[in-house]
């Protein structure tokens, strides 16, 4: 009877305004999505173009799955620094940013701009560093707490909830990620 989540295609956006922000000159950038076939992940991917489609001086060099594996976004962005030594940002949409954060690491490209999805554990430490320079975060407390609450409001007193309760995107970065996840440190 409620939707509790983020907008995928708002939070897309904002990796959109991050490329273009990034790159007011121009320049190419690569999206690392976890499964074509995902809505999130689409709307997230449909959001990031809404943005830089719109800069005719931004070139996507490509769109690639990862199945939400760590493994597969090393190798993918190891292969997007190999054929486009000039790419200035990657975003993945989705699961295995870790793995896109370490093949930065390990080819040296502190250059490239890695915007990405959940402050985890598993990228916490990449934020901190400024390996990860934006990473988007969807409240996931409050897209669980919040539906059960509702739940037991509604069967035990009749209340019924509000329809749509999107949650804007929560921006982590390497000057906020231990203000905002303290616990993650």
């Amino acid at each position: 009877i409620s939707f509790y989540g983020m907008d995928d295609i708002q939070a897309g956006n904002v990796a959109g305004n991050a490329i273009a922000e990034l790159m007011p000159d121009g320049g190419k950038y690569a999206i690392i999505t976890g499964d074509f076939t995902v809505t999130g992940h689409e709307n997230r991917r449909k959001g990031c173009h809404e943005i830089t489609d719109a800069q005719s001086n931004l070139e996507c060099v490509g769109e690639y799955e990862n199945n939400d594996a760590a493994d597969q976004a090393y190798s993918l962005t190891t292969d997007i620094l190999n054929a486009n030594p000039d790419v200035q940002a990657i975003y993945v949409t989705a699961g295995g940013p870790a793995g896109a954060a370490q093949a930065l690491v390990d080819a040296g490209r502190d250059d490239v701009m890695l915007i990405c999805h959940d402050v985890l554990d598993s990228v916490a430490d990449y934020i901190k560093d400024g390996t990860i320079d934006i990473c988007i975060d969807q409240d996931p407390f409050n897209q669980g707490y919040q539906p059960i609450v509702d739940a037991y409001n509604y069967l035990v007193a009749g209340i019924t909830p509000e329809e749509n309760n999107t949650y804007d995107a929560i921006v982590a970065t390497p000057d906020n990620v231990e203000e905002l996840f303290p616990e993650l440190f």
